[in-house]
């Protein structure tokens, strides 16, 4: 027993010596902090606000930037979807009167055209197309219902001319009608009217916006426009009226001459 007690006994001698034991103490270290120094409230708030700045003005030049591009689109935009009538009307304030009579001349001759056109075909082959065309650009312009209207009124013309024409004929009957009053005409005329007034007017226009600008250089460039031009004008008038005024006084020279010899 006793030497099964010391057995025992021994490890736990040893396992409570070193649970007795002092543990080592570990150097200590005192660190001394310091307050730090803050920045007068001033910077602070001057810092604070800076930073509030910030991004106001990146978002600002961001805004900017992209009201610019969306105004440039848009001008890009407003000049490519100008119409005929509108790029017409644009050169009229560059060029004044030249631009007018180059487009009424161009008017003039595709009328002309198109009446030949439509005289040699004859209507009854061409007015269907004239037709669709018509109606497309009203459309366009008036609406659906503003296109039927149309249409409608059209017709009811057609049918009240018609109706006119029946009772001439009854009236008088085998009557020769000028060439002015001919119905066939007028509607050949109408129809060119309608091709020149709806078909031709984007190739009216382009031509117009295209020639006035070389034509103008071309005749400023010969003096025959321009402030050269009338320079030119009032020279040729003072001559005309200088060689007039020599004539009237060499012919009265003449008289008073053939008056003495004959006293």
């Amino acid at each position: 027993m006793s030497a099964l007690s010391l057995r025992v006994t021994r490890p736990a001698m040893r396992v409570a010596r070193v649970a007795r034991a002092p543990l080592p103490t570990p150097s200590r270290t005192f660190t001394t902090f310091l307050p730090l120094a803050r920045p007068p409230a001033s910077a602070s708030v001057g810092l604070r606000a800076a930073a509030l700045r910030a991004p106001l003005r990146a978002g600002g030049r961001r805004f900017a930037s992209t009201s610019a591009s969306a105004s440039t689109s848009a001008s890009a935009a407003s000049t490519e979807s100008k119409s005929a009538y509108q790029k017409v009307k644009d050169l009229t304030k560059t060029y004044g009167s030249y631009a007018v009579i180059m487009y009424l001349a161009l008017s003039a001759v595709d009328f002309a055209l198109s009446f030949a056109v439509v005289h040699a075909v004859g209507a009854e082959h061409i007015e269907p197309g004239v037709h669709f065309l018509v109606r497309k650009y009203r459309e366009v312009r008036h609406g659906v219902e503003g296109a039927d209207a149309l249409d409608a009124a059209d017709e009811a013309n057609k049918l009240a001319a018609a109706a006119e024409a029946a009772a001439q004929e009854a009236v008088n009957p085998g009557k020769a009608t000028p060439w002015y009053l001919n119905k066939t005409l007028w509607a050949e005329a109408t129809l060119a009217y309608a091709i020149h007034k709806v078909g031709l007017l984007p190739i009216r226009a382009g031509l117009t916006v295209a020639w006035t600008p070389k034509v103008v250089n071309f005749l400023r460039a010969r003096g025959w426009i321009g402030a050269s031009g009338a320079k030119r004008a009032a020279q040729h008038g003072a001559d005309k009226v200088r060689e007039a005024s020599q004539r009237a006084v060499t012919a009265a020279k003449g008289a008073a001459k053939g008056a003495v010899k004959s006293s």
